[in-house]
């Protein structure tokens, strides 16, 4: 059987039983995963606002996280250069080397590939696949994972008859679970811009700071702010820049 009929057949498996469409993107991860027998698989979108809109489990959506955090990271670069990232563990630790640390402290991760999506996801999305071997990207089918983001950059772009006029494109899929968590982020951002007469580059550069400075996700931070755990004060006098 080939990787489409492989992925068909996973697709299908994870699929039983399941009704939310908002799930899909998940189903696709874990579908993909399964196919190309690798250790996780995150769906991100990498536009002006990253986040994740699926992933075939927690680490996965872990790992998305902590690139977030950092700012940077193999996701990002190929949505910004429109190729495939190839990055065996040592190429991680030389071009993203705080990513290479917390990746490598928080997660059984040990090199990434990651592949710009196609169809209605072009030049925002990116499957990003996680590997344990540090050489990972060297010992799998890199053409059969190509043929994969094509499938699922169809599938989700198919989705879209769900989404609402004001949602088009790939819009809706900033409503589905794992991208909510992001939306904390957005408030907080908003947030530290009126309070501090920033900008929002340099205010979500202060939730970075913060978070790295403290060991935590950015997420994390953004929570805590929303939800009157952490003032704006504070954040600013309490995180090293």
């Amino acid at each position: 059987m080939d990787i489409a009929g492989r992925f068909m057949v996973e697709l299908a498996r994870v699929s039983t039983g399941a009704t939310d469409p908002r799930l899909l993107p998940d189903r696709l991860a874990t579908a993909t995963a399964r196919a190309l027998g690798v250790d996780a698989v995150g769906l991100t979108l990498a536009a002006q606002r990253p986040t994740s809109i699926g992933a075939s489990g927690e680490t996965a959506q872990l790992a998305e996280q902590l690139q977030f955090t950092v700012g940077s990271g193999p996701c990002l670069a190929t949505v910004d250069s429109q190729t495939p990232v190839f990055a065996v563990e040592s190429h991680l630790q030389r071009r993203w080397p705080f990513y290479h640390d917390l990746l490598h402290g928080q997660t059984p991760f040990r090199s990434v590939v990651a592949f710009p999506m196609n169809g209605g996801l072009s030049r925002v999305g990116a499957m990003v696949i996680y590997l344990t071997s540090p050489a990972g990207p060297l010992e799998f089918d890199a053409l059969d994972a190509q043929s994969l983001v094509s499938l699922v950059s169809e599938e989700l772009g198919a989705s879209t008859a769900w989404a609402g006029p004001h949602q088009p494109g790939l819009q809706h899929w900033i409503d589905v679970p794992a991208a909510r968590v992001r939306t904390t982020v957005w408030q907080a951002v908003g947030m530290v811009t009126e309070g501090l007469s920033l900008s929002g580059a340099d205010a979500l550069a202060l939730l970075r700071a913060r978070a790295y400075s403290t060991s935590r996700l950015v997420d994390e931070v953004a929570h805590d702010l929303v939800t009157d755990h952490l003032s704006v004060d504070e954040l600013l006098a309490d995180t090293p820049r």
